[in-house]
C-alpha cells in the first residue's frame, strides 16, 4: 500500500537515483531487500526491540554492502535510525510508482480463467497502450471463480469483460423492456 510515509522515503531515494543516473538500478536494490528480508526471517532479527541500532545498521551493512553502493546503503541504515524498515515494502511500491511516471509506463493485471496465447495477450497490450498512452506491463492471472471472458486492473480502473458482468448486463436490459 503506498502511504505518504512511504511516498517521501521513495521520493527522496528517487530524486538521488535519478541525479545519478541509477533509477532502474536502485529499483532492483529495493526489490532485492524487500525479497532477502521476508525469506531470511532478517527483518525480524532487525526489529527485535533488544538488538541497538548499531547492531542493526551491522546486520545490514554485512548483509548487503557488498552488493549495493554507498548511497543505497545510506538510505536503508536512514530507514532503521527512523524504525522505517517495516514500511520498505510500501516505499517499494511508491518508488514503482515514480519510476512508472517517469518511464510513461503503468501496470494491468489481467484476471482469466485460462491462460491466453500470446497473440490475445498482445492484442490487449496494444488496446491498452491506444486508450491510456503509455508502456503497459502486462501481468495475467488466473481466476478459477471467473465463468469467462476477462477483467482488467488498471491504473486503479476495473474493465469488466466477464462473463458474468455481460449477463448481468443483459439481465438488466431484459427488465428496461418488461
Amino acid at each position: 500500500m503506498i502511504t505518504s510515509v512511504s511516498l517521501q522515503y521513495a521520493k527522496a531515494l528517487f530524486d538521488i537515483a535519478k541525479d545519478s543516473n541509477k533509477v532502474n538500478e536502485y529499483y532492483e536494490y529495493l526489490k532485492v531487500t524487500n525479497e532477502v528480508l521476508k525469506e531470511e526471517n532478517t527483518l525480524k532479527t532487525l526489529l527485535h526491540p533488544l538488538i541497538k541500532l548499531d547492531e542493526r545498521k551491522e546486520i545490514l551493512n554485512n548483509t548487503f554492502k557488498e552488493y549495493f553502493d554507498n548511497t543505497f546503503m545510506s538510505f536503508l541504515n536512514v530507514l532503521i535510525d527512523n524504525n522505517r524498515l517495516l514500511e520498505l515494502n510500501d516505499i517499494e511500491n511508491s518508488y514503482k510508482y515514480y519510476l512508472n511516471d517517469l518511464t510513461q509506463t503503468t501496470d494491468a493485471i489481467v484476471y482469466t480463467k485460462y491462460q491466453m496465447d500470446e497473440n490475445e495477450l498482445a492484442n490487449i497490450e496494444l488496446q491498452l497502450v491506444q486508450k491510456f498512452s503509455k508502456k503497459i506491463n502486462l501481468k495475467v492471472v488466473i481466476d478459477e471463480n471467473l465463468i469467462g471472458g476477462i477483467v482488467i486492473n488498471i491504473d486503479g480502473k476495473i474493465i469488466d469483460g466477464s462473463m458474468l458482468n455481460q449477463l448481468n448486463d443483459l439481465k438488466n436490459e431484459l427488465k428496461k423492456g418488461w
